[in-house]
């Protein structure tokens, strides 16, 4: 009985300390939620940590996109994981645009600014990145 307690409080907790260390849940600029922005925690760090966490993320999931087998692709392993991986990218991309439009800390803005450079250019590689066209093409 003792360890089923254990176990079941263990259970309990256990997603609050993983979305503590996940940067894709405390990075301001990675969380998909309704809620306005906390621009007032976004400087030039995080908008750079923004962009460098999203690409190892999507490194990652292209690695496994790729890696499924042909007769196992499926919409949701496949398709509906191509669109996460574009609907990121892309919301970052959007944030990023308001922050180098908007904001009034010069180094944040122009941090902002060197970003969309280099999240742009990834995009641009995703698109001409072979394994993962033979993967959606195979699909």
């Amino acid at each position: 009985m003792q360890l089923i307690k254990k176990l079941s409080i263990l259970l309990a907790i256990m997603p609050f300390a993983v979305s503590a260390q996940n940067p894709m849940l405390t990075n301001p600029l990675l969380v998909h939620s309704n809620k306005p922005i906390p621009f007032n925690k976004v400087n030039a760090a995080a908008v750079k940590d923004a962009t460098s966490t999203l690409i190892k993320v999507s490194n990652y999931r292209i690695g496994k996109l790729t890696a499924i087998p042909p007769g196992k692709k499926t919409v949701a392993n496949t398709l509906m994981q191509f669109d996460e991986l574009s609907y990121d990218l892309s919301d970052l991309g959007a944030k990023l645009g308001v922050i180098a439009s908007t904001y009034s800390d010069d180094s944040t803005r122009n941090e902002a600014n060197n970003q969309i450079q280099i999240l742009s250019s990834y995009g641009s590689d995703l698109f001409l990145n072979e394994p993962l066209y033979k993967a959606l093409k195979q699909f």
